[in-house]
């Protein structure tokens, strides 16, 4: 099971609690541009020859705008790609503590 959590010590510290046994990934948020969003931020990557293990849609404080969660094996490079194709790449501080995303 893949969680994305708001408060992700908390989650770690209840699931090793509990004696779950857990592992973390680290994922590239990516603000998704109105328009062909979905589209440009896939050819960006694959431009770049970056496959895309999986993603998850997200929505994002403050703006309310769509984010994509991405895990790829060529992390550092995905970021370097869409930072230089002017996506708004997003740190864990820029989506902040609340209510789900």
């Amino acid at each position: 099971m893949r969680l994305i959590c708001d408060d992700n010590d908390a989650a770690i510290n209840a699931l090793k609690d509990r004696n779950f046994p857990i592992s973390e990934t680290e994922l590239v948020v990516v603000e998704v541009p109105a328009g062909h969003g979905l589209r440009s931020i896939c050819s960006a990557l694959l431009a770049g020859e970056v496959n895309i293990d999986y993603a998850y849609p997200l929505l994002t404080r403050p703006t309310g705008r769509a984010a994509l969660a991405i895990h790829t094996e060529e992390l550092e490079t995905a970021v370097r790609l869409l930072v230089g194709r002017q996506f708004a790449v997003m740190t864990e501080e820029d989506l902040g503590p609340g209510p789900l995303r």
